[in-house]
């Protein structure tokens, strides 16, 4: 037995990585975790110098923490930091982070294929096709992409991607090599930003759409962290810095031939052209001090107000003046479905005999039959899940006008609401964008709609009046955008969901989150979105539509109703 089988019947591989930067030290660490022996390939002295001190020191501090399953001079035995390619050529594995550049990765891998006969060869490439790299090695067959995230220490995820020629083994082996270094691996197929940097893109382009449509930075952020994502998408805007995003969405945009959903937003290329790149330089969508840190924090995200402080002490929420009487909470919920089931679930209920001094219909046809709230006398809000405020109140226009055209029922301006989805059913605390038609009159019923919500327990977000307001119209575009890569074979749906959980930390992954807001609501709300907008990316890619037509409620087939394999999609749909 050779010394190289022998050293993998261990357990243990040879493994050459290529480059000495963030990414390449970072994967000789795990390498190096997992047992393996590692050459760190680095043509720059300096680079090279820098890793070895940032790994020694790494190890020293994870040891002191107790989380290193050897001593650090252990783990720097088995590395060995090496000038040239030609090092690798007793390699079993082979993975190269140098700079994103198709020419460099070409000859390089046309290079590797000479100096290590045997071993498996990865790109680390985050935005390149896998393809085109290999297209210039004559073992195009060995050569597989495995996308780790910054930083690999930390981040769990590799994404898995084969070229046209890569043979089905090495895929299989790929997977199980990630295993070893204490990754999760995906797979997907060879396409443009693979998996989470093409799935993402909503995230953040439709934010910036937002803004541009008047909606403020804050809002937007504080409504996507109450949907539990970690960060908002300009808090990470301005982590990820402004430049690594626009080449990234620049790259997908230019490699799906310019596809308008995937088109960088002016205002992010103006911000860059300014130098405004995020927490790197101090200053991008917020600002920062020389450590990192927030300067504008304690503006982090809107915070409910005290209903009494904001009415004073001895008047109700409807005006009623009254020396003993204190804020009363009276909320209605009508309508059946999921979000109403939700807005009962969080809600005070109403005392017997009680009037209610809001109405919130949760209808996705919302306010379609006024008539079964006449006996009520609340401020009247209707679900705007797929529109703006004004044109889910249409339906009411009948019954009258406010002076500025505001629609209102019984006498009182008629606003419109959106629930942000919550990412689990047992979420705590319920937040609801509050939208307003653009009136004086208007403004002024929402804040005082905002006091009653606020005293019931309440988060409200103020959002101008846009269709979908900012939560769940992103939910909804990134639900599309994974059907979108699920129809087209991009991966299964486990891995899709999988890699946005674990890629960017995404409290659900898209399709996930699509059954648990139901797929027929997705739809109602993408063809309303449509509708009013005209955008073409709020058009339901037409496996939806098909799903929902079928009455599925999920994206996943059980393995014993299997449809026939001539079904291209027979592994990922629900009968």
């Amino acid at each position: 037995m050779s010394d190289a089988v022998a050293t993998e019947a261990r357990g243990a591989a040879r493994v050459a990585v290529i480059g000495a930067g963030t990414m390449g030290r970072g994967i000789a660490q795990l390498a190096l975790q997992a047992g393996h022996v590692v050459t760190l390939v680095e043509p720059n002295a300096s680079t090279a110098a820098s890793a070895s001190t940032a790994l020694h020191d790494l190890f020293e501090r994870l040891a002191a923490k107790g989380r290193l399953d050897e001593t650090p001079s252990a783990l720097l035995d088995r590395l060995t930091l090496a000038g040239d390619v030609t090092a690798a050529a007793g390699a079993d594995w082979v993975i190269e982070a140098v700079p994103e550049d198709l020419r460099l990765k070409r000859e390089l891998f046309a290079r590797l294929a000479e100096v290590a006969p045997r071993a498996r060869l990865a790109t680390n490439t985050s935005t390149l096709s896998v393809t085109a790299i290999a297209a210039g090695c004559a073992r195009a067959e060995d050569v597989i992409g495995m996308h780790f995230f910054n930083p690999p220490g930390l981040m769990r995820l590799v994404e898995v991607v084969p070229g046209v020629e890569t043979r089905a083994s090495l895929v299989t082996e790929a997977v199980v090599f990630a295993r070893q270094l204490g990754r999760e691996p995906v797979v997907a197929q060879d396409s443009p930003g693979f998996i989470v940097n093409r799935l993402a893109r909503p995230y953040y382009l439709e934010a910036l759409r937002l803004h541009a449509e008047g909606v403020p930075v804050a809002i937007c952020d504080a409504a996507m962290r109450a949907a539990g994502f970690a960060m908002g998408p300009f808090e990470l805007l301005d982590l990820i810095g402004l430049d690594v995003n626009l080449a990234s969405s620049e790259s997908v945009y230019q490699a799906f031939y310019q596809e308008p959903r995937y088109r960088p937003h002016p205002l992010q290329r103006r911000m860059v052209e300014a130098g405004l790149l995020g927490r790197k330089v101090g200053r991008g969508f917020y600002r920062y001090d020389e450590r990192g840190r927030r300067l504008d924090s304690d503006e982090r995200e809107p915070r409910p107000r005290d209903a009494a402080a904001l009415i004073g002490p001895g008047t109700t929420v409807d005006g009623r003046s009254d020396a003993d009487a204190r804020p009363r909470p009276a909320v209605e919920v009508l309508g059946d479905g999921p979000v109403a089931e939700a807005l009962r679930a969080h809600l005070p209920p109403i005392p017997v005999g009680a009037q209610a001094d809001i109405i919130l219909d949760a209808g996705m046809q919302p306010a379609s039959q006024p008539g079964r709230t006449a006996a009520n006398g609340g401020q009247l809000l209707v679900l705007a899940w797929g529109r703006s405020a004004s044109t889910a109140t249409e339906a009411l226009l009948g019954t009258g006008r406010a002076p500025e055209g505001a629609a209102t029922h019984h006498g009182r301006v008629v606003l419109g609401f959106s629930v942000v989805p919550g990412a689990r059913s047992d979420d705590a605390l319920l937040t609801l964008e509050l939208l307003a038609p653009p009136s004086q009159e208007a403004a002024e019923a929402a804040g005082r709609a905002a006091t009653v919500l606020e005293a019931a327990g309440v988060t409200v977000l103020h959002v101008p009046d846009q269709p979908g307001g900012v939560a769940f119209r992103l939910v909804a575009l990134l639900v599309n955008e994974a059907v979108t890569a699920l129809a087209e074979g991009l991966a299964v749906k486990e891995d899709l969901d999988t890699a946005m959980r674990l890629g960017v930390n995404y409290p659900l992954g898209p399709l996930e989150w699509g059954e648990r807001l139901g797929l027929a609501n997705v739809l109602a709300a993408l063809d309303s979105l449509h509708r009013e907008t005209g955008a073409a990316r709020f058009a339901p890619h037409p496996l939806l539509r098909r799903l929902v037509a079928m009455g599925r409620t999920t994206f996943t087939t059980p393995s014993d109703q299997q449809p026939p394999p001539t079904d291209p999609l027979s592994d990922t749909m629900e009968q």
